[in-house]
């Protein structure tokens, strides 16, 4: 599991490679909400235009430091994270290596190749992506078929999404966002699919301010990316890591779900894709709970930031945002909240499906 201290260190080794973004405040939100203070930490203006960067390139530091001859990083995604990866990769002068399952948009591809990425298309399942992942990952190490010619043979490292330096990484936002607001917030609220950015944050936060409340945000009625996020998790297990969520032999306990204002049963797990052991860990002991919306308040939400506040955010930053306007008792009592928009990558023809009622 991350630490604090890892927190801070990344904080410190990333800096050079990734944007303080900024903070703005809300009186449209503060409005709605009936809170105090809205504080808006925009990671859709970060590099890439998602927070992703802050663990890939946290990622590639510790591994370049365990081995200077690590040059090819491997990931397996069909959105941020490949960005990410690649541009990490790229700034260490080594290649980032993204396996692209089926249907990328145009900008993920776009952004993979500006950053000098490779892309290897592969099929939906989570055996086939890692089969061509272990493949990639042996011929890289031994000299073989991943190297362009005329490379030098060199190591290789997996960078899965949830790995506790991505973690750790991702953190790095929470921390600006304290500093940011001389830590007087008494709540932040982050999205919570992939639950490494949820767990990130609510580390970095409590460790810098023990009683704050920190809730994630998830809407629930996007199948698609569960999907996603539960082959991510079965990649990482066939990689040779245990992912069973299990601590001597018993269950994490998840935080519980807060949906329609009210709360009760403890967070299945799949909602948040299979969590790795590090990030199940975090969220338990940093997380207050998970506040659940469906999709037509997250739509609403992104109409509501787009129109009021100027800003573009992609749905999983709306997550969040629709958390907050949907007012649960959980959060009433909290006066100054700090909400983390995680990205901002939209395709632009996408923006009238995402804004309708």
């Amino acid at each position: 599991m991350p630490t604090f201290h890892d927190v801070m260190t990344a904080h410190k080794a990333i800096r050079n490679y990734v944007h303080e973004t900024p903070i703005l405040t809300s009186n449209a939100l503060r409005q709605k909400s009936d809170h105090e203070e809205i504080v808006l930490k925009c990671e859709n203006l970060q590099r890439t235009g998602a927070y992703n960067l802050r663990g890939a390139v946290n990622h590639v530091i510790h591994s370049k430091q365990m081995d200077l001859g690590i040059n090819h990083f491997v990931a397996r995604s069909l959105g941020n994270h490949g960005i990410a990866v690649a541009l990490a990769a790229n700034a260490f002068d080594a290649t980032g290596h993204i396996v692209i399952p089926p249907n990328p948009s145009d900008i993920v591809v776009k952004s993979i190749r500006h950053y000098g990425g490779r892309m290897y298309p592969c099929g939906p399942s989570a055996d086939e992506q890692m089969q061509l992942v272990q493949r990639m990952m042996d011929s890289t190490t031994a000299g073989g078929g991943v190297r362009e010619k005329g490379e030098e043979a060199s190591s290789c490292v997996y960078v899965h999404p949830q790995d506790k330096w991505v973690a750790a990484g991702h953190g790095t936002a929470g921390v600006e966002l304290m500093l940011q607001t001389d830590c007087r917030l008494d709540a932040v609220v982050v999205p919570a699919a992939g639950a490494a950015l949820l767990a990130g944050v609510g580390l970095a936060v409590k460790g810098m301010k023990p009683n704050i409340a920190v809730y994630g945000a998830l809407n629930t009625d996007d199948e698609e990316n569960q999907e996603m996020k539960k082959n991510d998790s079965k990649a990482h297990n066939k990689n040779g890591k245990n992912n069973n969520n299990k601590r001597n032999g018993s269950e994490f306990k998840l935080p519980p779900v807060i949906s329609d204002h009210t709360s009760g049963a403890s967070l299945p797990s799949e909602l948040l894709g299979t969590m790795t052991p590090e990030v199940a860990e975090c969220v338990e002991r940093n997380v207050d709970g998970i506040i659940c919306v469906n999709a037509a308040a997250t739509r609403y939400a992104f109409r509501f930031v787009y129109e009021r506040c100027k800003l573009v955010i992609d749905a999983e930053a709306a997550t969040a945002i629709a958390a907050v306007l949907q007012r649960p008792k959980e959060l009433t009592r909290y006066r100054h909240i700090g909400i983390i928009l995680s990205g901002g990558n939209v395709i632009l023809d996408d923006i009238p499906k995402l804004s309708r009622l």
